[in-house]
C-alpha cells in the first residue's frame, strides 16, 4: 500500500507504525463523491478547490457517501477521514486509518471496500505493538 505513518514517514517492512496509531493510505478508484466536483481530468486539488466544493470544513463527516470500510489484519479498523487531499488528483483518495489490535508484522493484509467493491488482495502494512 501506498501508507505514511502518522509521524509522516513511509510506512514500510523496517519502519512499521504501532498499533493505535493513526496510518495514512493513498487510492484510486474510489467512485463518485458525495459533492460535484469538476470533471476535469487530472483537476488537481487546491485549498480553494477543496472549500469551494465542501464548504464545511474540516470535510464531514466524508465527502464520500458511503464511506468506505477498511480492516486490517481481518480487523475492522477505524476510518478517520476518507476524501480528497490538497495536491491530489482527482482520483486520488486519502484515506487516515486507525490500526486496530490484532495481528502485527511486516506484511498485515488492508482491505478497503467502497460500495461493497474490495481492492485488491496482497496489499498490506507493516505494523507493531
Amino acid at each position: 500500500a501506498a501508507a505514511l505513518n502518522q509521524n509522516g514517514t513511509l510506512n514500510s517492512s523496517g519502519n512499521a507504525e504501532k498499533i493505535g496509531k493513526i496510518v495514512t493510505l493513498y487510492l484510486t478508484g474510489e467512485g463518485d463523491f458525495s459533492a460535484t466536483p469538476p470533471s476535469t481530468t487530472g483537476f488537481i486539488m487546491t485549498p480553494a478547490a477543496l472549500s469551494a466544493l465542501w464548504p464545511t470544513q474540516p470535510l464531514s463527516p466524508f465527502p464520500m457517501n458511503p464511506p468506505p470500510t477498511v480492516t486490517i489484519g481481518g480487523t475492522p479498523a477505524t476510518v478517520q477521514y476518507a476524501g480528497p487531499f490538497v495536491g491530489g488528483l482527482l482520483g486520488m483518495l486519502q484515506l487516515n486509518v486507525t490500526i486496530p489490535a490484532g495481528a502485527t508484522g511486516p506484511a498485515i493484509p488492508v482491505v478497503v471496500t467502497i460500495g461493497g467493491n474490495p481492492t485488491q488482495a496482497g496489499v498490506t502494512i507493516a505494523t507493531k505493538p
